[in-house]
């Protein structure tokens, strides 16, 4: 059961691909402000005399610190839990004692600080609420917060919040689930709580590939090209999931590559938290979703020589995680029984797509085209995914689709820019682009077309080469003849990605009846 699961894989992997394991905890990427929506509370200036915000404080910066925290953010319609056991913190010291807090709630990146006084010995106090963020159309704030039922929080009464900083160890000593930090507006309404902080001195080096490595390219379980830098004694691999952090299998005697647990990476500059090289064990396990892999960390994996053309392969259910945290399972990046195989690029004619459906054109959505690619030139040798592309013919029409965003006049109103060559996993946000391990869901919005062709090209090896286009006809639209229409039911999530069924939480559910007629409403799956 070969699996590579990844956020970012340089124009491989669907980006919702990274999901964690189930029960496990997603990684959750902090929001760049300001992302809160305005209340209709009517304002309530919490002290008219708070102090600024403050932006570059004076002092001696503590960068790239192991912060821990653990919070909850409302994303609007639910309330969701985190659990940040790395994340990265800084903070500064001033000359008079003063510390300054970088981004108070690790969830809500302000760029700003948080002011603690001097208070007794090394005992420091946050005097709240402070202004984190100031915008014309309104101030944000941290404020010491009080638990008022299970899942909400109001102001506390008193609003000093106590921290000590002891050997090199910045540390909250009363936010608790009952009295959090929280990020506040004018309103009083609250975005996110977070308790339990902590920041600690760094203790890991990255990874760093010396100078004079072999390069070296291989083919990552047939699904991805992967770049590797080769020493006598090291193998190090560049992240699929992180460009530019890389990860250490250190060689033996009988030519083994030992992958170690808590390699420290570096900063995931986008969940802005340390990284760590994690091997795991799974056993796949099945519930009412279906199965799923059950990870547990282990001390190593071990890849070994297999062949002679230099292939390494791993032994029995194990995996390489890119993790977020060494305790628990939080990863960007998980490979699932790797092999690598050593690659070099050359020309190919790729094989032919296969269609597995071409829809009913419906007004409004569109035709629901879904075919499958494969890594493979025609003459079975693997092929790069990332110099992989499709091309979408309609009708007797001689040149592909253009594929236009909305702001150049066309209907796609989550491309970047218009294409005619689709990258193999190209995905707009799950949206009218869907890629999921070398299946393509798209949608073609042309009530009058009778056929639909698609072929894949190949620019390896420094040429381009072409499959033929393979056609399927496409179904009478349900805006042509009475008998042709019928009623339809789709499902997206809150954020507008379409899925085949809804998932567990709230999901908005649009029906279009026979006569056209459409119906919207949001369902909650528990």
């Amino acid at each position: 059961m070969q699996q590579i699961h990844y956020s970012f894989l340089q124009g491989f992997m669907l980006a919702a691909l990274a999901l964690p394991a189930h029960g496990q905890q997603a990684p959750v990427s902090p929001q760049t402000l300001p992302v809160k929506h305005k209340l209709t509370a009517a304002p309530k200036v919490i002290i008219s005399t708070i102090p600024d915000v403050i932006r570059t404080p004076e002092g001696q910066r503590h960068d790239n610190c192991i912060r821990a925290a653990h919070g909850f953010y409302d994303s609007y319609y639910d309330l969701n839990e985190y659990d940040n056991t790395e994340a990265v913190g800084s903070y500064v010291t001033g000359s008079d004692g003063t510390v300054y807090m970088l981004n108070p709630i690790s969830y809500m990146v302000s760029n700003t600080y948080m002011k603690l006084d001097p208070y007794n010995g090394d005992t420091l106090v946050a005097r709240l609420p402070q202004i984190v963020v100031a915008e014309s159309y309104g101030n944000s704030f941290v404020a010491k917060m009080k638990q008022n039922g299970q899942d909400n929080w109001t102001l506390n009464a008193d609003q000093n919040m106590y921290f000590v900083l002891r050997n090199d160890t910045l540390k909250a000593l009363d936010d608790t689930r009952e009295t959090p930090l929280g990020f506040i507006d004018e309103s009083e309404s609250w975005y996110a709580v977070e308790y339990g902080h902590v920041f600690t001195k760094n203790p890991y080096i990255a990874v760093t590939v010396p100078e004079g490595a072999r390069d070296q390219k291989y083919s990552l379980n047939r699904r991805l090209v992967v770049s590797a830098r080769l020493t006598d004694d090291a193998l190090f691999i560049n992240d699929p999931s992180t460009p530019g952090l890389w990860m250490k299998g250190t060689k033996d005697a009988e030519g083994n590559y030992h992958f170690a647990a808590k390699e420290y990476m570096g900063v995931n500059e986008r969940f802005i938290s340390h990284q760590f090289q994690m091997p795991a064990s799974y056993v796949v396990k099945s519930d009412e979703y279906g199965k799923y892999n059950d990870y547990t960390y282990m001390d190593e994996l071990v890849m070994r020589p297999s062949g002679t053309d230099g292939m390494l392969t791993s032994v029995g259910n194990v995996s390489l995680l890119s993790s977020l945290s060494t305790t628990k399972i939080n990863p960007v990046g998980i490979i699932d029984n790797p092999v690598l195989i050593p690659y070099n690029e050359v020309a190919a004619e790729p094989v032919a797509p296969k269609i597995e459906k071409v829809g009913r054109y419906i007004e409004d959505y569109g035709a629901e085209i879904i075919f499958t690619m494969e890594l493979e030139s025609t003459d079975g040798k693997f092929i790069d995914p990332d110099k992989l592309f499709y091309e979408v013919y309609v009708d007797d029409n001689t040149e592909p689709i253009r594929f236009v965003p909305e702001e150049e006049g066309g209907p796609y109103h989550r491309l970047d820019s218009a294409m005619t060559q689709v990258p193999y996993a190209y995905s707009d946000n799950n949206y009218d682009f869907i890629f999921n391990y070398g299946q393509v869901k798209f949608y073609i919005y042309d009530s009058e077309m009778q056929k639909v062709g698609i072929r894949t090209v190949y620019k390896g090896g420094g040429e381009e080469h072409a499959s033929p286009i393979v056609w399927q006809p496409t179904p009478a639209s349900i805006a042509g003849v009475g008998a042709d229409r019928q009623t339809r039911t789709e499902y997206t999530t809150l954020s507008g990605m379409r899925v085949e069924k809804p998932a567990k939480g709230i999901n908005i559910r649009k029906v279009t009846d026979a006569n056209g007629n459409v119906k919207v409403e949001k369902i909650l799956v528990k």
